[in-house]
């Protein structure tokens, strides 16, 4: 599971999924064949991060709750090396801020990222500030990883450790409130610019389209 980038807000499309608009001529006159109509792909941007429902979807979809409960994990990385390799590669990983494993009853693969190696401290946990970590001095010979992403549009963190000579340890998936907090904060702004540049779109072309064209672009997604 690879994180999203972040929403674009410049008003441009660079990636991400929007629908290839062909031009629709109308029999108003030569100015209407002239003049360029509202291209709509340039209006969707980004697809959002998140579902506007997180909490119902982390509490009632199977692949949330087949997850939160603590279950066997491995490291999936270079499965082609020697054991001591892929030791040696996988402790790499954790200091250099990353590494990827899966869960074994269900086989799916996340991939874990994280800024520090102490746990935060408790004045951040009580004011709800997300902060991931793997720290290899709570237990000798285990790596202890918390760390934050967005799956299937919902804020998550997985909390768990691994041994360091196995590859292998244990955690689950928490609904990670303070991201979810943030990220419904961006999604609410994104759709009001989406929301705001249709509108302005369609005062733009209102005396340049039929009736039948601002009926469609009322139709299309954010417009209210």
């Amino acid at each position: 599971m690879i994180p999203y980038t972040q929403y674009d807000l410049s008003g441009h499309h660079q990636g991400g999924y929007a629908p290839h608009h062909h031009p629709h001529h109308t029999h108003l006159g030569h100015e209407m064949h002239q003049q360029e109509l509202p291209k709509y792909s340039r209006l969707l941007f980004k697809l959002p991060r998140v579902v506007q429902d997180q909490r119902e979807k982390f509490e009632n979809e199977d692949l949330f709750k087949k997850h939160q409960r603590e279950g066997e994990v491995r490291y999936t990385l270079h499965r082609d090396r020697p054991v001591h390799e892929r030791q040696a590669k996988f402790q790499q990983g954790c200091r250099d801020g990353h590494t990827e494993i899966s869960f074994s009853g269900t086989g799916l693969v996340i991939l874990l990222n994280w800024t520090s190696f102490t746990p935060p401290h408790p004045m951040d946990q009580k004011y709800g500030i997300s902060q991931n970590y793997c720290d290899f001095n709570r237990e000798q010979g285990k790596v202890h990883i918390l760390s934050s992403f967005i799956l299937n549009g919902v804020c998550v963190r997985w909390r768990g450790w691994l041994d360091l000579e196995r590859l292998d340890g244990t955690g689950s998936l928490e609904l990670d409130e303070a991201l979810m907090q943030r990220e419904e904060a961006n999604l609410a702004k994104h759709l009001a610019l989406v929301q705001q540049r249709l509108k302005d779109c369609e005062e733009r072309y209102r005396g340049t389209v039929d009736t039948d064209q601002l009926q469609q672009m009322k139709k299309l997604p954010g417009y209210i």
